[in-house]
């Protein structure tokens, strides 16, 4: 895989323009996927890479787009009060179609807060997060804000955090890995 880094966003004013335009390529995306007929990403990929192999001079254009292989995308928020205390209705909106339309298209979130409230992590984005983690809270309320569960209260180690992956029955406990020579992605 290689890895794109973009610029870095610093006014709130800014993000939420840069998630509404993470929302056009998002339809851009699903277009393209409705032009080849798949529903994911992944089978969009094989089909263009399959067509690719079969002519390797193959480039077709429907609609004026090109249709070339789609790189996955990750959007980071670092910090989510920021956002939603100057924007907080096109910033939960925004946030909520990305998370509900996203991961098909190979676009995906990660939403970090220093600020635990409910006017911050509102009931629609936390409805529509499939996946959270908790790193240590001061409260049992904070924790169920959070991950929906209690638990993360009970951290002691900074390097300790809940992860509670979607699918599952109850968060998992888990660790920062800090030596990233350990680390290999495929």
């Amino acid at each position: 895989y290689r890895v794109y880094e973009t610029s870095y966003v610093w006014n709130e004013e800014t993000a939420v323009e840069t998630l509404e335009w993470c929302l056009s390529e998002m339809d851009r995306r699903y277009h393209l996927l409705s032009c080849m007929a798949t529903r994911n990403i992944d089978k969009y990929n094989d089909k263009i890479s399959s067509l690719e192999e079969k002519d390797k001079k193959w480039h077709e254009e429907i609609d004026n787009i090109d249709l070339v292989k789609l790189p996955r995308m990750l959007v980071v928020i670092e910090e989510l009060a920021d956002m939603m205390k100057c924007y907080g209705e096109r910033t939960q909106k925004v946030i909520c179609m990305l998370a509900q339309l996203g991961r098909a298209c190979g676009m995906f979130l990660v939403i970090g807060t220093h600020e635990i409230d409910e006017r911050i992590i509102t009931g629609p984005i936390k409805a529509n997060i499939p996946s959270t983690m908790a790193f240590a809270v001061d409260s049992e309320a904070e924790s169920r804000l959070i991950i929906g569960v209690g638990g993360a209260e009970k951290i002691k180690d900074p390097d300790r955090f809940l992860f509670f992956p979607q699918g599952e029955v109850e968060p998992k406990p888990a660790t920062v890995i800090k030596n990233f020579d350990y680390l290999r992605i495929d």
